[in-house]
C-alpha cells in the first residue's frame, strides 16, 4: 500500500509534463481512491452502528432506572398495606392513608404486550366495592418493552391481635427492559419504612 501511495505522489507532482497520465497510472489512481473511499465508508458505517447501539442501550437503561426508581419510592413510602395479587407475582397495589383519605397505587404487568402499567386512585376505604374498577380505569403505560417483571414479598408475622396477619418486611422487585435487541435488568429488595400489612383482599385492611 505504501508503494502505491508513493507512486501516486510522484504522479501528482508531474507538473507541466505534456505526456499526462498513462493508462496504468490512471488505473492505479482510481484503485487507490476506491480503497480510500471504501475505508472511509466502512468507518462511517461502523461509527453509525456503534452510535445506534449506544443510543439504544442508553434508552433501555434510562427506562429501567426510571421504572425502578418510581416503584422503589412508592413501596418505601407505603403507609398502610400492600395488596399482593394471589397466585401471581406480576401485580401489586400499595395502599396509603392520610387522615380519612385512602390512596391506591397499582402496578400491573402484561407479559403479552410487554408493558408495565401504573395507576392510582382515591377510594373511601376497605369496603369500597368500586376500587378494582377505579384502579383498572386509572392504568397508564409506565414502561414498554418489559420482558420480565416480578414482585415477591418477604413477610413477617404480625404478633398483636387474634387474627393471623402479616406485614411486608421487604418486596423483591425484578424488572427487565428490552429494545431493539438490547436489554438490561435490575433487581431491588425494597423495605417499606412503615411496616405495612400484607393483604390479598382490600377487606383485610384495618
Amino acid at each position: 500500500m505504501k508503494k502505491i501511495f508513493d507512486r501516486l505522489k510522484i504522479i501528482l507532482k508531474k507538473n507541466g509534463d505534456s505526456k499526462g497520465f498513462t493508462l496504468l497510472e490512471l488505473i492505479i489512481s482510481v484503485a487507490v481512491l476506491s480503497v480510500i473511499m471504501v475505508m472511509i465508508f466502512s468507518m462511517m458505517t461502523s461509527g453509525s452502528v456503534f452510535f445506534e447501539k449506544s443510543n439504544t442501550m442508553m434508552k433501555v437503561s434510562y427506562s429501567l432506572q426510571e421504572t425502578m426508581s418510581q416503584i422503589k419510592e412508592t413501596v418505601i413510602d407505603c403507609s398502610k398495606a400492600i395488596k399482593i395479587q394471589e397466585y401471581s407475582n406480576t401485580e401489586f397495589v400499595v395502599v396509603n392513608k392520610n387522615g380519612d383519605d385512602y390512596m391506591a397505587c397499582a402496578y400491573k404487568y402484561d407479559s403479552g404486550a410487554k408493558i408495565l402499567y401504573y395507576g392510582e386512585t382515591v377510594f373511601s376505604g376497605p369496603g369500597d366495592g368500586n376500587l378494582p374498577t377505579k384502579i383498572e380505569n386509572s392504568y397508564q403505560v409506565l414502561a414498554e418493552g418489559v420482558t420480565d417483571f416480578s414482585a415477591i414479598p418477604e413477610k413477617s408475622k404480625k404478633m398483636d391481635g387474634e387474627t393471623e396477619s402479616y406485614k411486608v418486611k421487604s418486596l423483591s422487585v425484578k424488572v427487565t427492559v428490552e429494545k431493539n435487541g438490547r436489554s438490561d435488568s435490575a433487581v431491588e429488595t425494597i423495605a417499606p419504612r412503615n411496616n405495612p400489612l400484607m393483604v390479598t383482599d382490600y377487606a383485610e385492611i384495618e
